[in-house]
């Protein structure tokens, strides 16, 4: 039975260590996202600006994990790990693991110190805040015109 490794997250870290893995294969891989896609967090300045489409600030995990032989993408969100049991919890069910890799991001973190600043600022690094502020310089644009 091949050796089997989980990771959660689909970002940057967690892609890498699964193309990584993804050469051997006596091991099997399957990613974990709660999302079904990969946001391009280097193209979102481009999206905001409306300098590119939605379409190339995203990548489907579901279509990359297909181009490998050994590796399954499972679109779920993590209810807990039973480390001792080597098991985790998922929305969906239950997935045992040989080895575990967490690899799930950053957040920007906005800090309270004025509640102007707080409510009204927006970080760029999520493909929720990108089209944000994409809309908030498309609104200010059309009033100017």
């Amino acid at each position: 039975m091949p050796h089997h490794v989980v990771i959660l997250g689909g970002s940057y870290g967690g892609i890498a260590a699964m193309r990584r893995l993804s050469k051997y294969p006596e091991i099997q891989v399957t990613l974990i996202e709660q999302h079904p896609y990969h946001f391009l967090q280097t193209e979102g300045y481009e999206l905001i600006s409306s300098n590119t489409s939605f379409e190339e600030t995203i990548v489907s995990l579901l279509a990359l994990c297909a181009n490998y032989d050994n590796v399954t993408f499972r679109h779920s969100t993590v209810a807990s790990i039973e480390s001792p049991q080597k098991v985790i919890l998922l929305s969906d069910g239950e997935l045992p693991y040989d080895t575990l890799i967490i690899a799930l991001g950053s957040v920007t973190k906005l800090f309270k110190y004025d509640d102007n600043v707080y409510n009204y600022s927006s970080g760029a690094k999520s493909l929720r805040g990108a089209l944000r502020l994409n809309g908030i310089i498309l609104l200010c644009t059309f009033r100017h015109l």
